[in-house]
């Protein structure tokens, strides 16, 4: 069946507009891969926290709810004969000498 100049050049037509629609498409998909590599940083907002300033972190954790406890009742007991006061101030130079050391190291 022999085609005419109206239906070749419909079909070019139609060829010329699939493959503008590709290319677009390609290009289309091409920036989205490049923004959504320039966007994955953002994706993960929560922070990564070093092993080294975890293990600080709970290391003067402990040491704030332990130190200061024990600071009192030695004191209270075999230092100070059990006057409360002069203990709780030494729990509480102990507390603060446990924050300046985390704030030094």
């Amino acid at each position: 069946m022999p085609r005419t100049k109206k239906a070749a050049s419909k079909s070019a037509a139609a060829n010329s507009t699939a493959t503008r629609s590709r290319q677009r498409t390609r290009h289309t998909a091409e920036a989205s891969s490049s923004a959504s590599d320039s966007e994955q940083p953002l994706q993960n907002s929560s922070p990564q926290v070093p092993g080294n300033v975890a293990r600080k972190l709970v290391a003067f954790s402990i040491a704030l709810l332990i130190l200061p406890i024990l600071a009192y009742f030695i004191t209270l007991h075999f230092v100070f004969s059990g006057r409360t006061t002069p203990a709780a101030v030494t729990a509480a130079v102990t507390a603060n000498l446990v924050l300046a050391g985390y704030v030094q190291c």
